[in-house]
């Protein structure tokens, strides 16, 4: 009998009957375990790096990852104006509120500062599962802080 997910990990071995326990995102977190008080933003490793694009309209920005990296997942658990698509670490009162195939618009009005054009920020996807699979390869890096590029073999390998 298999189930499970990321937030009933901790307590799967109280159901007797499972053979099998499939906690999904565990090995990364992300920030709708984040989030929803599953694990601190500290636990979550995926982070996406993206720059910031364009500046153009005041109380916005545009970053170079949209539904191609971070997928269309809402946050779970959040009202639609604070759901957003992921969480901006350098800027925690922004707002990933739209996403197209290579951008994300940011609403940055609840911040009080701006990120800067060409600016590198770190995001953190809301369900790092599909992110994951959206990608050819992730970097890992170590304590030291090297990185090595690890292929994704599964990607896409969904039927």
């Amino acid at each position: 009998v298999s189930g499970g997910s990321t937030p009933s990990a901790f307590v799967m071995h109280h159901m007797p009957q499972l053979t099998e326990v499939r906690p999904g995102s565990y090995i990364y977190y992300d920030w709708g375990n984040a989030y929803n008080g599953y694990c601190k933003l500290e636990n979550c490793a995926a982070r996406i790096v993206a720059t910031v694009v364009s500046n153009a309209v005041p109380g916005k920005v545009v970053l170079d990852c949209g539904n191609k990296t971070l997928a269309m997942d809402r946050l779970p658990g959040a009202s639609a104006d604070s759901g957003g698509h992921g969480h901006v670490v350098e800027y925690p009162d922004a707002l990933v509120d739209n996403l197209t195939e290579e951008h994300g618009r940011v609403d940055i009005t609840k911040c009080d500062r701006a990120p800067k054009l060409g600016e590198r920020v770190h995001v953190i996807p809301n369900h790092v599962c599909v992110c994951v699979n959206l990608q050819n390869a992730v970097w890992l890096k170590d304590e030291a802080g090297d990185c090595e590029r690890v292929a994704v073999d599964a990607r896409g390998l969904l039927s």
